[in-house]
């Protein structure tokens, strides 16, 4: 499942990477996870997180805050966080503090073109024969693409789980409307 940004989309989102960069530099991390200073390629990391971060919630259709300054904060909509690589064979990286009831999608791609690998549950991706150390990085879990959720069953799941709920919340709230959407 292919997204592609149009060049507006990558200049918002490449524009958030450098102000999430620029506010790392200023209070002085360090990379997380094991990644050197010869590894990293501080601007190129963060504008592709954002532009891989957009490319999610430009296919789920769903908000995408650009947080800059919550390392908490899920990466799209409430619940959801992305992981690129630029390579198909690299297995899903999740780890040991990522948080058990977060999304996580994986894409392969660069510069605003990606490929959605699939999805999985953080909680089910923490599997002991999935959780080793590789190079010189931490101790992570390795999920196989093989093992995600494939692609096309992410919008009708995200739409389901999470979407249709908040509708549902929002015209009982508002009382606007007495026909309950129907969530099933």
């Amino acid at each position: 499942m292919e997204i592609k940004l149009n060049p507006a989309e990558i200049t918002l989102a490449s524009h958030v990477g450098t102000l999430r960069q620029i506010q790392n530099v200023r209070a002085g991390r360090q990379h997380a996870h094991g990644l050197s200073n010869e590894e990293a390629q501080d601007w190129q990391i963060h504008c592709e997180g954002c532009l891989s971060e957009f490319a999610v919630a430009k296919f789920l259709e769903a908000h995408w805050c650009g947080n800059v300054g919550n390392l908490e904060a899920p990466d799209v909509d409430h619940n959801i966080e992305v992981r690129t690589t630029k390579t198909f064979n690299t297995p899903l990286i999740i780890r040991p503090k990522d948080k058990d009831e977060r999304l996580f999608v994986s894409l392969v791609g660069s510069n605003g073109l990606y490929t959605m690998r699939g999805w999985i549950y953080c909680k089910d991706a923490k599997q002991e024969d999935w959780y080793y150390t590789k190079d010189h990085r931490p101790k992570c879990y390795w999920v196989p693409t093989e093992e995600l959720n494939h692609p096309s069953t992410l919008k009708p799941h995200f739409y389901e789980r999470y979407l249709l709920p908040r509708i549902n919340s929002l015209l009982n709230a508002t009382k606007r409307n007495p026909t309950e959407i129907d969530s099933d």
